[in-house]
């Protein structure tokens, strides 16, 4: 399941199922009627499937046959594992194909194939899901904002802002990175759809800040423009000999040049002693971001993927300004995914370099997409990551050199036990 809700929030990204930040714009949805339960995947895109009957391409028995039969296909000659991680796949599919061939709907027939590939931790995304998610994804769109960047959570431990845009409606309001959103307009389980909204209308949120009560916090809504990337780079209070680096998520196309302007201007005046890569809550699937980020600390080396039908090498190039000789500490935690996590795992292979933290939310494998003729896409695993020194990174999950079990956002920034543990390894 933890595979799956990687995956998932890879693809949201990839397809604009959802995003991290209120975005702004013209309103012209309206909210739904009832919200969904708490912690509950949207489920608009199945939803629109049809239950009484087919679409024209799967009219016909044959053909519902033939996408069924190039799905499994696809799956036993791609799958990464032969093995089928243990199961019993002849059985396994055999009840999904006897399933399909006796549906009698659209929905009846994808979720049979949707719940074929889920046990391999896969996604399954039919033609008409697709659309109706592109629709909910402008809808979406449409809407405007209060200015915040919202990292993925738990949503019954509210929302975490992790960055607000300066001069914002969010800013203007006293919210700041750290705060949580416990309510919105006095429901628990908030959402952003919940705080997207008509521009210019207000919206009353319980915010908690670290170490103080919540409190209620009223919100115009605006159009917000976002930087094209979203990073921090600075020298740590606590230490101005220390650097500090935050990546929002590594699948930006303008990451690169952003990172190397950052970094050249981080370190322009006095040397670093140190430089702390806080990659808490960071996920994406650049893979090209991630080559660029490492290169600035890690060079002429190689990692890559490999899997029954699929190998991949390639090569982390020298980025400028060169850090590879700096004291580097990664810190990590449940919500380091996807690219971010590879990242960490392959910076703990690097010399001077201290990953601190907790056991990060996982991602080792490559997913590839396949293209059905009914339009529908389903994405499996074909690949498993290969660290530097062609070592098989058998765990999904990177266990830090110095673990803490603290919830870092319940304290303020000079109080950070993760920050202060960083510290203590730059001395």
């Amino acid at each position: 399941m933890k595979r799956l809700l990687v995956l998932v929030a890879l693809l949201a990204v990839a397809f604009g199922l959802g995003q991290n930040h209120n975005s702004g714009g013209q309103a012209q949805a309206q909210p739904p009627a009832q919200d969904p339960p708490c912690g509950s995947i949207d489920n608009s895109g199945v939803s629109a499937e049809n239950t009484t009957g087919f679409p024209q391409v799967l009219q016909k028995p044959e053909d519902r046959a033939d996408v069924l039969d190039l799905l499994l296909a696809k799956i036993w000659f791609y799958y990464l594992d032969p093995g089928f991680e243990g199961k019993d796949w002849e059985k396994v599919s055999a009840q999904y194909k006897a399933q399909a061939l006796q549906a009698r709907s659209e929905r009846a027939y994808y979720d049979a194939m949707r719940g074929l590939v889920n046990e391999l931790d896969g996604v399954f995304l039919s033609a008409t899901q697709l659309e109706a998610q592109s629709k909910l994804s402008q809808a979406r769109a449409g809407l405007s904002g209060i200015g915040t960047l919202i990292s993925s959570t738990d949503p019954r431990d509210g929302l975490t802002v992790r960055w607000v845009l300066p001069n914002s409606p969010a800013a203007r309001a006293g919210i700041k990175a750290r705060d949580r959103i416990l309510a919105v307009n006095g429901r628990d389980c908030p959402s952003t759809d919940r705080i997207r909204g008509p521009e210019g209308s207000t919206i009353t949120l319980s915010v908690k800040s670290p170490g103080q009560p919540p409190r209620d916090v009223t919100v115009q809504r605006a159009r917000v423009n976002y930087p094209e990337t979203i990073l921090e780079a600075r020298r740590l209070e606590a230490n101005p000999q220390v650097g500090y680096l935050w990546v929002s998520e590594l699948g930006e196309e303008q990451m690169p040049a952003a990172l190397e302007k950052a970094l050249t201007e981080l370190t322009s005046s006095t040397p670093l002693k140190g430089l702390v890569l806080d990659l808490r809550g960071t996920g994406g699937s650049g893979m090209r971001t991630m080559r660029y980020l490492l290169g600035h600390f890690i060079s002429g080396v190689k990692y890559g993927f490999e899997g029954p039908e699929f190998y991949e090498r390639r090569n982390i190039p020298a980025r400028k300004p060169d850090l590879s000789q700096i004291p580097l500490v990664v810190l990590v935690d449940r919500g380091t995914t996807g690219s971010a996590n590879m990242s960490a795992a392959i910076l703990q292979t690097r010399p001077n370099t201290t990953l601190v933290g907790e056991k990060t939310g996982g991602g080792n494998r490559y997913y590839q997409g396949h293209e059905l003729p009914d339009g529908s896409v389903f994405f499996i695993a074909q690949g498993r990551f290969v660290l530097p020194g062609e070592k098989p990174m058998e765990s999904e999950q990177v266990t830090p050199n110095v673990l803490i079990s603290q919830d870092w956002l319940e304290f303020a920034e000079a109080d950070d036990p993760y920050i202060k543990a960083a510290l203590e390894q730059v001395k």
